[in-house]
């Protein structure tokens, strides 16, 4: 038998093989959503900001047509940072401080309003028929009318402007409530932990941050929230409202979120029932509301629910994201 030779050439002991990296898996993308933050309503149209800093506008619901219109952006308004409802119109504060107007109007930006707008940065910014004001980056503020601009101390600092038919109201830091025009209502209301101002045609109020209101002003549609009708100087709880977060006053009516992020309103009618809050059926997780000469729109996060009578069914109104 013939001996076999086997050669091993080149061979040595196997190395173990040495496991394999892990892959990282790539970071997903993180996409913002996108919310609605401003709602503003004048009178024929509305307009919602949204967290990415566009613009969309509808119009309003009239008695001949019964619901909002589609809502279509606002391209001149894209980047604003602060909204303001006019009578026809909406203007839009940009963070540079210009500021830039659109609507029905022949001429968008009001005469008083232009006679206000320079080299000065704006910050807020409120506009009545024949009346404007506005409070600048430096925390100062100056009116115009039809005699032309000046300071106004009253309204320096404040962290709200907003208007009625013929006067600019602002809240100060301090809680106050200070009025510059023709008031129907003393020029400086003292409210203590005000959170947010409503003005209506004759009236005002104020929510607090204990959640209580306050009006004052004329009563004759129960719009403060008391039976009986009269004028009120001062300042006056409405009964009942023990949670509210925000309100908002059209020229006979009053409304305020509550903190479950329901509506209710009062008003309307000069009955002693109308005093009564009601709530508004369909309204729901609203964060802030707004009344215009005939309608009413309140802020959800991603939807606007708008009504022409509060005894009616409400329209949402669905914003593209």
């Amino acid at each position: 038998m013939r001996a076999m030779l086997v050669f091993l050439i080149g061979c040595s002991a196997p190395r173990p093989i040495a496991p394999a990296s892990p892959v990282a898996p790539k970071p997903t993308p993180q996409v913002t959503a996108v919310t609605l933050v401003e709602l503003v309503v004048g009178a024929t149209e509305a307009c919602v900001r949204r967290s990415d800093d566009a613009v969309w506008c509808w119009s309003l619901a009239t008695a001949t047509t019964p619901h909002p219109g589609p809502p279509v952006e606002a391209v001149v308004a894209r980047g604003a940072r602060h909204l303001v409802a006019m009578a026809h119109g909406t203007c839009a504060v940009f963070a540079a401080g210009m500021l830039r107007c659109w609507g029905e109007e022949p001429a968008p930006v009001p005469a008083p309003l232009a006679r206000l707008l320079g080299d000065a940065k704006v910050r807020l910014v409120a506009v009545a028929p024949g009346l404007a004001c506005v409070t600048l980056a430096s925390g100062h503020a100056r009116c115009a009318g039809a005699d032309g601009a000046f300071a106004v101390p009253e309204l320096d600092d404040v962290l709200e402007l907003v208007a009625d038919d013929d006067e600019v109201c602002g809240r100060s830091r301090a809680g106050m409530i200070r009025c510059v025009g023709t008031p129907a209502r003393a020029p400086i209301i003292r409210v203590t932990e005000a959170v947010s101002l409503g003005l209506g045609r004759t009236h005002g109020c104020v929510a607090q941050a204990t959640g209580r209101v306050r009006c004052w002003g004329t009563n004759t549609q129960r719009q403060l929230g008391l039976p009986g009708g009269g004028v009120l100087a001062r300042a006056v709880e409405v009964p009942g409202i023990v949670d509210a977060t925000s309100v908002a006053a059209s020229a006979t009516e009053t409304c305020v979120v509550h903190r479950d992020r329901h509506v209710s309103c009062w008003g309307g009618g000069p009955d002693d029932a109308a005093a009564t809050p009601r709530t508004l059926v369909g309204v729901t997780d609203a964060t802030s509301l707004a009344l215009g000469a005939t309608s009413g729109c309140a802020l959800a996060a991603h939807a606007v629910t708008c009504w022409r009578d509060a005894h009616e069914p409400p329209t949402i109104v669905s914003i593209p994201h």
